[in-house]
């Protein structure tokens, strides 16, 4: 049975936007994964939307590219990114809302078993003093 999660971004003082939902496989995951999960959909999105792969000869060039580099050239790029919010997660910059529950662990477990939603609420510095 495959599980939908609802990603929301939402900073205070703004609406909350839906930014995509997620299909796992397993209804237990946890928030590092989706933040994966959300990271490998994003930048997939980003290269989806380049143009330059459709020049002729260019889709071999990145073909002999992806044999030279033999990890995905995206892995090292979420893994730094996952680790920043991770950090943020646990320092309370960016607050994580299951259900509207926060949840301050990046590997606590969450079950999805229907129309549950994962709320990434971006605190924002004060200005002044």
């Amino acid at each position: 049975m495959t599980a939908l999660l609802r990603l929301i971004d939402e900073t205070p003082g703004t609406t909350p936007v839906e930014v995509g939902t997620l299909r796992l496989a397993s209804e237990r995951v946890t928030v590092r994964e989706v933040i994966r999960r959300r990271l490998e959909a994003e930048e997939k999105q980003k290269i989806s939307k380049r143009s330059f792969l459709s020049f002729r000869g260019m889709e071999k060039l990145a073909a002999k590219e992806s044999v030279l580099n033999q990890t995905r050239p995206m892995d090292w790029k979420i893994d730094k990114e996952l680790e920043n919010i991770c950090r943020a997660i646990e320092q309370q910059r960016l607050i994580v809302l299951f259900n509207d529950q926060q949840l301050s662990d990046p590997d606590a477990e969450v079950a999805v078993t229907g129309a549950e939603s994962m709320t990434f609420l971006q605190l924002v510095p004060l200005k002044g003093g």
